[in-house]
């Protein structure tokens, strides 16, 4: 509020002032005023802040598009692993079938063998253990794949939800640049028109009656309105807090 009453409200102020200037001591206070408001905002200061807040938004618009492909490469290379893991549980779900068949061959090479005889069923017992260690060792890689793709799935999903939450954001980063920069050149606006109109001022009470400059002085007080919009507009949708 403070910002909005100092940069539209004292500058329309002045400008009523000179409006109604009638005497020499109307006008040294009119000249003191506008001293007094050129020195409180200083043009460098709106220049200044309306060339940073153009540089944030170009900045943001650079880091957008390399955030752009930074999400385009992670996405491939999560797809790329995504169809690894995949073809490595098919690999695996074919091997353990293939295993399965091989534990129920031995399990009948052993029952048969150990019918035969001890030492026939003693030499059945190798081959049952080799298919088991395998079982075993293609389901730990089944597993394993698994957890894999699951990671992989995972680090999708919030890949995406990164990138819909900056999507979302970025709108309204450029949103508060724009009117960021609108409060700096209002800044800038008035603090050149005061600056002006000081100098102006200077040349006497006969500056007063020029067509010039009642005509510049006219618009300038007629600009106000929508200056002062525009400050209110900045005030209630950027520097007021959220209710």
């Amino acid at each position: 509020m403070i910002l909005r009453l100092s940069v539209t409200n004292h500058y329309g102020q002045n400008l009523g002032f000179i409006a109604e200037i009638k005497t020499e001591d109307d006008l040294e206070k009119s000249k003191l005023e506008l001293a007094d408001y050129v020195e409180n905002h200083p043009i460098g200061v709106g220049k200044a802040v309306a060339d940073g807040f153009k540089k944030l938004k170009s900045d943001i618009q650079m880091f957008s598009r390399n955030f752009a492909k930074y999400i385009e490469d992670q996405r491939q290379t999560l797809t790329d692993e995504a169809k690894k893991y995949e073809a490595e549980i098919k690999e695996c779900q074919k091997t353990i079938t293939q295993l399965n068949w091989q534990l129920a061959a031995a399990a009948v090479t052993l029952v048969v063998s150990f019918a035969l005889g001890i030492v026939e069923g003693l030499v059945a017992i190798g081959p049952l253990a080799v298919a088991i260690a395998n079982r075993v060792s293609a389901q730990v890689e089944l597993d394993n794949a698994r957890a894999n793709l699951r990671k992989t799935v995972s680090k999708q999903k919030a890949l995406a939800a990164m990138q819909v939450d900056f999507e979302q954001l970025k709108p309204n980063i450029d949103d508060i640049c724009n009117k960021l920069r609108i409060f700096a050149d209002i800044w800038t606006f008035t603090a050149e028109q005061s600056a002006g109109l000081k100098l102006d001022l200077q040349k006497g009470m006969k500056v007063l009656t020029t067509e010039a400059f009642q005509v510049k002085l006219h618009l300038l007080i007629a600009q106000i309105e929508p200056l002062k919009e525009g400050m209110r507009k900045y005030y209630t949708q950027i520097a007021e807090p959220p209710k």
